[in-house]
This record gives structure tokens, C-alpha cells and sequence, in this order.
């Protein structure tokens, strides 16, 4: 049985790859199938999450015909896996994965978010400088789109990690 079920994850991960590289999927046929790899991540990630990240990792969102919107809807569903069921440091390298392809699709908005995302992660384990790091990219990225109610929300979150790490006086001034 076991043989069985492996055989079959294999098969449709070759076949999977396969349908997705030529990229002649509508738009239509493309949300199908990355709502099918969810389902089924959802379906196996409580008795196997190896196989559930198999389904993850099918989930296509690369593909150029994409739109920014819809890369982060399904971006932010495979990262809400990762965020419950994985580890840390799996969630640093989905995070990692997911900004660089935000950056390949020059979509400055996911970029933002997923910097914002990034810091919370190096927020819950005290890595203060990094998390201060990414605050700051995300905090660009906003400014200059003009965004002020996350502007805002990012000045407060870089006033309370300038506290953390101990500069006061840069907090303060941040904060008011």
C-alpha cells in the first residue's frame, strides 16, 4: 500500500511538472490546478507533511501569466502552511523563496509584505537586527508607494525593535 501511495505522489509530481513548464494552461486551468495542490497539501498535512510539502512545492507561481494579485493570494496561502505546520527555519526559506520571486515579477507589493512577514518571523526568535533589517526594506518599499497607514504601523514596529536592541533615544524619535 505504502509502494502504492508513493508511486502514485511520483507519478504526479512528474506529471504536474510536466503540465505546468509548457505553461499552455488558461487562466482558468491554472487556479484549478493550484486549488487542487492546496486541497490536497490541507488534505495530508495533519498524517504526512512531507507529502503535503510536495504538494506545496507544486503550486505554480512563477508563471509570468499570473497576476500580481493572484501570486499573492496563493503565496499567502502556501506561506499559512509553513506559518502552522513547518518549522522556522522552513518558513525563512518559503519567506526567502517568496521574496525573490516577488523581486523577479517586480512586484514592489508583495515585496513589502513579504519583508514585513519576514521581520515578525526574526521578531518571534529576539534575532532583532535582521528583523530592524527587513523592517527597513519594507518600510521603503511603502514609503514610496505612499502608503501611509503601513509607513505608520512599520515606523511603530522599528521604534519597538530599536527599543529591543537597546537604542532609546532612536526609538523615541522614531515613535514621535
Amino acid at each position: 500500500m505504502i509502494r502504492l501511495l508513493t508511486l502514485f505522489f511520483f507519478l504526479s509530481l512528474i506529471i504536474s511538472k510536466n503540465y505546468c513548464q509548457g505553461s499552455d494552461l488558461s487562466l482558468a486551468e491554472l487556479i484549478a490546478f493550484n486549488d487542487d495542490k492546496l486541497a490536497k497539501a490541507k488534505e495530508f498535512i495533519d498524517a504526512d507533511t512531507s507529502t503535503a510539502r510536495i504538494f506545496l512545492n507544486e503550486i505554480s507561481l512563477d508563471l509570468p501569466e499570473i497576476s500580481d494579485s493572484l501570486f499573492q493570494v496563493y503565496t499567502n496561502k502556501k506561506l499559512d502552511f509553513f506559518y502552522n505546520y513547518f518549522s522556522e527555519d522552513d518558513l525563512l526559506k518559503e519567506l526567502m523563496r517568496s521574496i525573490e520571486l516577488a523581486k523577479e515579477r517586480n512586484d514592489s507589493i508583495s515585496l513589502a509584505q513579504f519583508h514585513n512577514e519576514l521581520a515578525e518571523v526574526f521578531l518571534n526568535v529576539s534575532n532583532f537586527k535582521e528583523a530592524l533589517k527587513s523592517t527597513l526594506i519594507s518600510l521603503a518599499i511603502y514609503d514610496a508607494q505612499g502608503n501611509q497607514d503601513k509607513v505608520g504601523e512599520l515606523l511603530l514596529k522599528k521604534g519597538a525593535i530599536e527599543y529591543a536592541i537597546g537604542d532609546y533615544v532612536n526609538s523615541i524619535e522614531t515613535v514621535f
